[in-house]
């Protein structure tokens, strides 16, 4: 490498550090303990949610695919979002590492693609930060709602659209607890009102513009689907939200069996 190169590598370098410097000085502290990260969970939450706010995927495959791409230029392709990820929770003490392979678009493309393992509280979870940044769903339903769709999945989970290039060295990780819906209690065993409204209430107490939730089965999610939309239950839910909304929007991801509710006043 030359030498101009690698002065610019070293500003690189430094600037991607002092701008994750920056990010992490946001992130959660221990209640009652200054100074003292957070648990897992909510560091790495934090630093899913600053980074789908501070970068924007583009599809040029010349485009770096470094971590120093997407945090201080605020743009990368995958794999730079990936590497970036993994930088900032590396650096809130969360072990972590990119993972390559494969993955299928919901148009049933497969294209090479980028993704990220971390471990959490001794479980390893898979977390696919450009897809969230993707998500037609959620630029169609509000500008500045953010997806967690892939947010700490189980290894079956991610594997629906997802296949590392190396299988043997990762996981089968079957660890719940900390996925984002599950640990928020966005989630539905059964296909009724009374479970919808219990999953969305506290976003709706909270004022969230969408109301969302997870299905605990394709089953359940299919049940779920024909009850609030084919057979129009769903204003049986805002009523049972004291909501007198005048119209309402709904999106569903398949693949990860979850309703989206966006209430119009």
């Amino acid at each position: 490498m030359s030498e101009k190169k690698k002065n610019k590598a070293a500003q690189q370098e430094a600037v991607t550090e002092e701008t994750a410097s920056a990010a992490q000085a946001g992130a959660p502290e221990q209640e009652g303990q200054p100074a003292a990260p957070a648990e897992d969970y909510e560091r790495a939450l934090y630093l899913y949610d600053w980074l789908l706010t501070h970068v924007t995927y583009t599809g040029r495959e010349t485009y770096d695919q470094t971590a120093y791409a997407a945090v201080c230029e605020g743009q990368a392709v995958c794999g730079g979002i990936a590497d970036a990820y993994v930088y900032l929770l590396e650096r809130g003490g969360i072990p972590a590492r990119a993972v390559t392979g494969t993955s299928v678009s919901s148009s049933g493309a497969s294209e090479r693609h980028a993704w990220v393992a971390a471990e959490l509280n001794g479980a390893v979870y898979y977390f696919d930060p450009t897809w969230d940044l993707q998500d037609e769903g959620s630029a169609e339903a509000l500008p500045d709602y953010l997806s967690h769709t892939w947010f700490a999945l189980t290894a079956a989970r991610m594997a629906v659209r997802h296949t590392p290039d190396a299988t043997g060295l990762w996981p089968d990780s079957r660890a719940n607890a900390d996925n984002y819906y599950v640990r928020s209690g966005y989630t539905v065993a059964e296909a009724t009102v009374a479970a919808a409204a219990a999953a969305v209430r506290s976003q709706w107490e909270d004022g969230r513009a969408v109301l969302e939730f997870r299905c605990e089965s394709p089953e359940v999610y299919d049940e779920m689907r024909a009850l609030l939309f084919d057979r129009e239950r769903l204003w049986d839910v805002y009523r049972a939200l004291g909501s007198r909304a005048a119209s309402s929007g709904y999106q569903c991801v398949d693949d990860q069996q979850i309703i989206r509710l966006i209430p119009r006043q």
